[in-house]
Formats: C-alpha cells, sequence, structure tokens
C-alpha cells in the first residue's frame, strides 16, 4: 500500500517540476519554445526513471522545489517585495530540506540579494546615511530587508532538518 502511494506522489512531483520548469521557460521563451524545452527535460534526464522505477528516491520532490526556486527567481526577478523574497527563501529551504544535495541552487537567491545589494550601495548618497522615517524605498536598509526575510524564511524552513541532525 505504501509503495502505491509512494509512486504516486513521485508522479505527481514529477509533473510539477515539469509544469514549474515550463513555467520558467515561459519567462524567458514563447510558449512552443518552452513547451520543447519542458518535454526535452522530460525525456532527455532522469526524471521518467526517478518518478516511475525509483520512486521512493527523493529526486522528484527535489526536482519540483527547484523547478519552483527557478521559477519564482525568474518571475520575480524584475521587481522585487519582501514577500516574493520571502516566496524564494520559502523555496529555497524547501528545495534544501528535501535534498540537502542542492544545496548549491542556494546560489540563485544568494547571487539576486547580493546583486541587489550591491546596486543599493553603489546608488546611495550621502543623505541617505541620515536615519529617516519611514526609510527611502531606495535606501541600502529598505533593500536590504527583502533579502534577509528571504534568507530568514529559508533558514525557518530547512529548520526541521538542522534540529534531526542535532538529535542524532
Amino acid at each position: 500500500y505504501h509503495q502505491r502511494i509512494t509512486f504516486y506522489g513521485s508522479f505527481i512531483y514529477g509533473w510539477l517540476a515539469l509544469l514549474f520548469c515550463y513555467l520558467a521557460c515561459r519567462e524567458i521563451v514563447e510558449h512552443r519554445w518552452a513547451m520543447l524545452a519542458s518535454l526535452g527535460a522530460a525525456l532527455a534526464g532522469p526524471l521518467p526513471y526517478y518518478c516511475l522505477t525509483g520512486a521512493s528516491y527523493s529526486h522528484a520532490p527535489a526536482t519540483m522545489a527547484t523547478s519552483l526556486l527557478v521559477w519564482l527567481w525568474l518571475r520575480y526577478r524584475k521587481a522585487w517585495t519582501t514577500k516574493r523574497w520571502m516566496a524564494l527563501g520559502a523555496a529555497a529551504g524547501l528545495a534544501v530540506l528535501i535534498r540537502p544535495a542542492t544545496a548549491p541552487v542556494l546560489l540563485i537567491p544568494l547571487y539576486e540579494g547580493m546583486r541587489q545589494l550591491w546596486s543599493a550601495l553603489r546608488a546611495r548618497d550621502p543623505d541617505r546615511l541620515a536615519p529617516k522615517r519611514p526609510l527611502p524605498r531606495s535606501g541600502f536598509a529598505h533593500q536590504a530587508i527583502g533579502p534577509l526575510a528571504g534568507a530568514a524564511v529559508a533558514l525557518l524552513v530547512f529548520f526541521p532538518q538542522l534540529w534531526v541532525w542535532k538529535l542524532m
């Protein structure tokens, strides 16, 4: 009975991974090329094996979480808000929680956060250094809130794994 549930769960995660892959590709190219890229990802990689034969492995859920993170990044990268950073952080934490070997995918939010903070540092002027209420939307402190909130959410999502590692 549990093998059937594992099979169906892995199958659903595989489909969700392909859906997020398609949506990520749609952010870059038009519909038909995104569909071809998703089809290529489905047929040319090991995802069918891990969805159908190796369903008890964490590869299909990890692929889904990684595809979700990439899609959110491509979707939000032009207009970041704190809520969007938190969503990206939740996806990053989920990807690493499901399979710690996906940790290199954390380079995406790290890059984006550093890029945003660097541009805020370069754009600041001496008048913005004085504390003001409320913080200016283009100031460094305001720009740092989003990436820090995203990192906090990622850590919160990953915390159960850290807790288990501490207990073991």
